[in-house]
């Protein structure tokens, strides 16, 4: 078995955050909503604008949700997460270009 070490990024709900400048692999995220309302994500290939996404919109309602790849998506120009809704937050699973797995 082959153990990955992977970056964890927290994004709140409300936020969108430049999570790393340049390429890298993205490994999933799990969404955390705070019990009553409902948490989305789109994660972009982008370190500054909403733009080139990678991961489609996630949504949710009141549950916990963990999406993760067998294989992770790489990007290129950097890893921004956008997080809609009110009291969640999302953690972002991804490793940088180069980085020893």
């Amino acid at each position: 078995m082959r153990i990955i070490a992977v970056d964890v990024a927290k994004v709140v709900a409300g936020a969108s955050v430049q999570v790393r400048v340049g390429s890298g692999k993205y490994y999933g995220l799990s969404l955390q909503p705070d019990g009553t309302n409902a948490v989305d994500a789109i994660v972009y290939d982008n370190a500054t604008t909403e733009s080139g996404d990678i991961d489609a919109a996630r949504a949710l309602a009141v549950v916990s949700e963990n999406y993760q790849f067998a294989h992770p998506i790489p990007f290129t120009n950097g890893l921004r997460v956008n997080v809609t809704g009110t009291g969640g937050v999302a953690y972002v699973y991804w490793t940088r270009t180069g980085k020893v797995e």
